[in-house]
């Protein structure tokens, strides 16, 4: 079994100018499904900030698994239904039942992600 970890920190700041989900800069990152969940917050940039954090944190967790060439928008972090987040995997890649696990936090300036990727062969 192979295993990857990664791990990301952004300043929510960074996500503070996105008043609207119909920005350009945001539908190249996120789902719709992501948008929707952010913008019905209070503050999404917070939101925003944590799923985009998850998803740099998956890139570098399936990067560590020998697994490259994913388009921000083919991870979507979404919520279950306890409400805990976890990242799907949509688009072309033949993933061979990879175990995804992913962690979301936040302060008032930072989030943070924390994702780990088994997979039962390197890719």
């Amino acid at each position: 079994m192979n295993r990857g970890i990664g791990v990301d920190l952004i300043s929510i700041s960074r996500f503070i100018k996105f008043k609207n989900p119909d920005d350009s800069s945001l539908r190249r990152i996120f789902a719709d499904i992501e948008l929707e969940y952010c913008f019905s917050k209070a503050n999404p940039a917070r939101h925003l900030a944590g799923r985009f954090a998850g998803k740099e944190a998956m890139i570098k967790a399936f990067a560590n698994v020998g697994v490259s060439g994913f388009d921000y928008k083919e991870i979507e972090i979404i919520n279950n239904k306890n409400g805990v987040p976890e990242a799907v995997i949509r688009g072309n890649l033949k993933l061979n039942g990879a175990y995804l696990n992913l962690s979301l936090s936040h302060t008032d300036e930072l989030a943070i992600a924390f994702a780990v990727v088994e997979m039962k062969n390197k890719q």
